[in-house]
């Protein structure tokens, strides 16, 4: 008989970061994976540059992946570059993103990240990607309301740094699975989830996609086992579990 493995993989260690990310590669179509108009974005409809990849991320937050992308759509339509931001109300700018939902706080977050590019970097953001890694990451957690999330985000899909972003969906999934403790800081978990892949671009792109579309999916808010693929995939008699993997 099948079992969630939720509780189970904290004694048995059943589901490791590298199995999750193979079973949600498995499952691509599926789980209807999040993606940002990266410039090097296989699906050439989709790429964009390194302003909207950061816009996109910002209008990302708290904003469903259909609603995300129908704002950046409208967005950049008619706003597609930093210095357009700058020009733009933010009432016009409100308007545009307003599918992704708090889009008046979101306008002002972007016309002010705007201000900062067009100040500090002439709306060249490609002059992060020759920064270490620590001073890039300073840079874009200097601008208007960046984190450590959008800044890792953009690391990531937009300067091409090996670095695993985590939010709360993949929080979720690494305490879910007992791959973290229920204590730990984002930053804990981000160093844990690091150091089961390789420190590799590609490999930190598979563990965000992958590991967020599980989560999101079907870790957050009511838990939804009965159609984790990984619950599916692993899931099995408790008495067929008899030592620690």
């Amino acid at each position: 008989m099948a079992f969630c493995i939720c509780q189970e993989n904290r004694t048995h260690r059943i589901v490791t970061v590298v199995d999750a990310i193979e079973v949600g590669r498995k499952h691509i179509d599926y789980l209807d994976l999040q993606t940002y108009p990266r410039p090097d974005h296989p699906d050439a409809a989709r790429r964009g540059t390194l302003w909207q990849v950061l816009a996109q991320i910002v209008i990302s937050q708290r904003a469903t992946l259909r609603a995300e992308r129908l704002a950046a759509e409208r967005l950049f339509a008619h706003l597609p570059a930093a210095a357009s931001i700058r020009q733009a109300d933010a009432s016009t700018i409100a308007m545009l993103i307003q599918p992704a939902g708090f889009h008046a706080q979101k306008a002002r977050q972007l016309k002010r990240i705007a201000d900062e590019v067009g100040a500090r970097f002439g709306d060249d953001l490609e002059q992060l990607r020759a920064l270490p890694l620590i001073e890039a990451r300073a840079a874009l957690m200097s601008f208007p309301g960046v984190g450590p999330k959008t800044a890792d985000c953009f690391l990531e899909l937009g300067l091409d740094f090996p670095v695993l972003p985590v939010e709360t969906n993949i929080a979720k999934l690494a305490r879910s699975l007992g791959w973290v403790e229920e204590s730990d800081s984002l930053e804990a978990i981000q160093a844990t989830l690091q150091s089961e892949i390789p420190a590799e671009l590609e490999a930190v792109r598979d563990a965000h996609t992958y590991l967020l579309a599980l989560g999101q999916r079907f870790c957050w808010k009511s838990a939804r086992c009965s159609q984790c693929p990984l619950c599916i995939t692993y899931g099995a008699s408790p008495d067929d579990v008899g030592v620690t993997l």
